[in-house]
């Protein structure tokens, strides 16, 4: 009974080239079984016919034992002949040269029969960032003191405040791991590490003119008092930093359902003068976010 479980349990790790290969292993064990057997019968049968009949016939002699065991080593021959001991070699070379191809296409195959089990996949699902995109992300429109647009490129001509506002927010409120490094290229495209939200953002500073990294050296790491990384269920982060002269700021990044909940007050126009956030106010601002969303 132990037997057959181990049997059981190792048929059921076989792959399904495995499983083929062992049929015709199998096929051509009883082909060779066939073709050895019938050698074996056909040289007999020549001999006897060939000894024991027609007009030199004779009889039978000591020495046509010798001739019947050579015609049995013939066909024992034929049957070793026929048995494919080279064929799981082959198999493994073809699938080792296979990895070794895929691995100069940076394709890591760590088992060789893994080649064969993505050869038998008839569909594949898979992400799109980083594999069938470039895995980088830009802003392409801003909302900002009730102008939308998706031209970047014009000259934003924001209040002091509202840019150091939105400076310090995407400067520390971001993951510590999330930078822009130059390009291997002069003309190429900043290269993007860490959370690539936080990355578009970053490049968002570049089209305003801003060089995050001098932005991030005016403050010291003296002045970040708190850093609230991003929590799912709050959907927000948040930082608290000090601004001098004994105050501080309290800036936070989030869902834009949940921070217009907390929202009393914005930006009314490019002097910086702040005023009550109106329902209006907030109906447009939920109809860009839905356009956005649904875009």
């Amino acid at each position: 009974e132990e037997l057959k479980k181990k049997e059981r349990e190792s048929q059921k790790c076989r792959s399904i080239l495995q499983e083929k290969l062992n049929r015709l292993a199998l096929l051509i064990g009883k082909i060779g079984v066939a073709a050895g057997v019938s050698v074996f019968l056909i040289l007999l049968i020549r001999f006897c016919v060939r000894n024991y009949t027609g007009s030199e016939s004779r009889g039978f002699e000591a020495k046509d034992l010798l001739s019947g065991l050579k015609f049995l080593i013939i066909g024992f021959t034929v049957l070793v002949v026929a048995v494919p001991e080279g064929l799981p070699l082959a198999v493994n070379l073809a699938l080792a040269y296979s990895v070794s191809k895929m691995l100069k296409d940076k394709n890591l195959v760590r088992q060789l029969y893994s080649c064969e089990t993505m050869g038998n996949a008839t569909t594949i699902c898979s992400d799109k960032t980083g594999t069938l995109t470039t895995n980088r992300m830009t802003v392409l429109q801003i909302f900002v003191m009730g102008t939308n647009s998706t031209n970047l490129s014009i000259n934003w001509n924001f209040p002091p405040l509202l840019l150091e506002c939105l400076c310090m927010n995407i400067c520390f409120n971001k993951s510590p791991s999330s930078t822009l490094q130059k390009p291997k290229h002069v003309e190429g495209p900043s290269i993007q590490m860490g959370n690539r939200t936080d990355c578009a953002l970053l490049g968002f500073l570049d089209v305003l003119k801003v060089n995050f990294n001098d932005f991030i050296n005016k403050y010291p790491k003296e002045s970040i008092i708190k850093v609230f990384p991003f929590n799912s269920n709050k959907k927000l982060m948040t930082a608290l930093l000090d601004i001098g002269e004994g105050k501080y700021r309290v800036i936070v990044k989030g869902a834009p359902d949940v921070l217009l909940e907390k929202c009393t007050r914005e930006f009314v126009d490019a002097s910086g003068n702040i005023g009550e956030i109106s329902a209006l106010s907030l109906k447009k601002i939920q109809t860009v976010i839905s356009e956005m969303a649904s875009n």
